[in-house]
């Protein structure tokens, strides 16, 4: 059974049946505290003076400008890594990316940009921004990540839901929990072993890429699928 990417729709769908897979990203989303969209706006609204919508109107143009510079940015590292394309302008990526990960890049068995990953029993497909094969049956996997800081820990003090309820609710966890699935899903395809996760963070391009460690999460990710299997999926 293979598995293919509809781009235009962000979906995921079995080839031999047609049926759609859950995205990596969604059921992620399954295990975070629904976000307060109106509630936090207006709050936000009264404290600076602004109409609800003005402030909602500002969110989506800064999420729109978000998308749009990480979704070109990506296009970049993958030219690079899949063929090997440069652009002068870019340079910066390209050094810094080779300070984080050269050595890693320069001695791997291979090196995967926006690989297709998937599980069958749970029905669940991601694609990895950048798995690195090493020479001894390991690997390591890595996320290109263009947000304007990454968070280590909730300010307000949120918690992901159960079975992960022990994780402060941040995107330094969030992401983790995004390669340790991507991880999952690959070493029960090849059979390899993990060696470490990382995210590659630049907010602006003209200071290139930032290497940040995360904890491999295993564990939490299959407590999670487990949990979505037996609570969430079969009650669909």
């Amino acid at each position: 059974m293979a598995i293919i990417f509809k781009e235009d729709t962000h979906q995921y769908f079995n080839t031999d049946n047609n049926k759609e897979y859950l995205s990596g990203t969604k059921f992620l989303h399954l295990f975070e505290p629904t976000f307060d969209k109106y509630g936090i706006s207006k709050r936000v609204a009264e404290k600076e003076g602004k109409t609800q919508q003005e402030v909602l109107d500002e969110w989506a143009a800064t999420s729109k400008a978000a998308c749009e510079m990480g979704t070109a940015t990506h296009l970049i590292m993958e030219n690079y890594i899949k063929f090997g394309e440069k652009e002068d302008e870019h340079k910066i990526l390209y050094d810094t990316f080779h300070e984080c990960v050269g050595k890693d890049f320069k001695y791997a068995e291979a090196i995967h940009s926006e690989m297709l990953l998937w599980n069958h029993e749970y029905e669940i497909a991601g694609q990895a921004d950048l798995i690195i094969d090493h020479k001894n049956n390991e690997f390591s996997i890595g996320d290109f990540k263009t947000n304007k800081k990454i968070e280590f820990c909730s300010a307000f003090g949120n918690r992901m839901l159960q079975p992960v309820a022990h994780l402060s609710q941040c995107q330094h966890n969030i992401y983790a929990l995004q390669l340790s699935l991507y991880a999952y899903m690959y070493s029960l395809l090849t059979g390899r072993k993990l060696r470490h996760i990382f995210l590659m963070h630049c907010n602006d391009r003209s200071k290139g890429w930032k290497y940040i460690p995360c904890n491999a999460m295993e564990h939490e990710i299959r407590f999670m699928l487990h949990f979505y299997k037996e609570h969430i999926k079969n009650k669909n």
